[in-house]
């Protein structure tokens, strides 16, 4: 036996005894991403067999999207639906080990009471506001009306107020929004063929008056490719990237939109030109309410609630998030579609 060969066997070795003393779900997969052994854990989570030993951790957790992952060879983490089960979410953990990497599913159960209490506080909140917040607008409207005539230095404090009560009205839309997606189990019933490339139309005219003109847009779209999906919730996802990419894109910049499939899946991004992010700020990218710059996502008029919604979309059509940026170098956006 070669002194490698030695050196792989006894990394494996280590490998197996750490797992064995967590009570987490762990995989040991290769620099291919290969299964080569699971813990007790794991077995039972992913209803794990011998069968399964030899192959790709791809295909096991139904995602090509991982491949991905993995290739970053680094300590970090993702996000993903669970296979058959694709309204609860699988936080995992990539720790190199030698020459192998230890896959560990962390079970979280605390956490997510929390989240579904505070989802709860969020949606009773924004619904017990709209009846207030209507009938403030209600009296702006009106008081609009009597002061162009009589107090028209007033004029500009009212449009002032009327914005902000827009924001009000947008912010709270999104808060419903997301809350529905994150508490309702999707309904297959409800599931539709979606003319993606119909939609993405509608969405980049929307955008472009949104640009003015001052960005240049470039479409890739294979004109014959739907998808089995929500309509209404793909729109949101779709029209949320899109936004973003005009908000922090400077004049002048390309954004291109694409959809396709290849042997993976379905695919839609966009890339811009824009300002992007730094590498540390990524993983926090879909937190609800997470923005990388205070100052200038109130000046663009975000919410901080698009990409946490995009997160859940696809997550309720067993897709994922691949973010890449460079601070300075623009950014890009995929959504990960299985194939169906």
């Amino acid at each position: 036996m070669s002194l490698e060969k030695q050196k792989v066997d006894m990394g494996l070795f280590w490998a197996k005894t750490f797992a064995k003393g967590i009570g987490d779900s762990v995989m040991i997969i290769d620099e291919e991403g290969v299964l080569l052994w699971f813990n007790s854990a794991a077995k039972n989570f992913f209803c794990l067999s011998k069968s399964d030993q030899g192959v790709c951790i791809s295909i096991i957790l139904e995602s090509p999207a991982i491949n991905e992952y993995l290739a970053q060879g680094k300590v970090s983490t993702l996000e993903l639906p669970l296979p058959k089960k694709p309204d609860q979410v699988l936080s995992m953990v990539l720790i190199p080990y030698g020459k192998h990497f230890l896959l560990i599913a962390q079970d979280a159960p605390y956490r997510h009471h929390v989240d579904r209490m505070r989802q709860d506080f969020v949606a009773n909140v924004s619904h017990e506001m709209r009846t207030p917040l209507t009938v403030i607008q209600g009296y702006l409207e009106m008081m609009e009306l009597e002061m162009v005539e009589s107090l028209p230095h007033w004029q500009p404090y009212i449009e002032q107020m009327q914005q902000q009560m827009t924001r009000l009205e947008v912010l709270l839309e999104e808060l419903l929004l997301l809350s529905s997606l994150q508490s309702h189990e999707v309904d297959e019933n409800t599931l539709e063929v979606v003319d993606v490339p119909r939609v993405l139309e509608n969405l980049i005219a929307d955008v472009k008056r949104l640009s003015g003109g001052k960005h240049h847009f470039c479409t890739n779209i294979q004109t014959d490719l739907s998808i089995l999906g929500n309509e209404k919730e793909l729109n949101s996802c779709f029209g949320n990237i899109l936004t973003n990419a005009v908000r922090y894109s400077p004049d002048g910049g390309d954004i291109r939109v694409g959809w396709y499939q290849d042997k993976t899946g379905k695919h839609f991004y966009v890339q811009d030109q824009g300002i992007g992010v730094s590498q540390k700020h990524i993983p926090r990218l879909t937190e609800r309410f997470y923005r990388v710059d205070k100052g200038r996502s109130r000046d663009t008029g975000g919410t901080g609630l698009g990409l946490s919604i995009v997160k859940h979309v696809l997550i309720r059509h067993k897709a994922v998030l691949y973010i890449q940026s460079e601070e300075g170098e623009g950014s890009l956006f995929r959504c990960d579609f299985p194939p169906e």
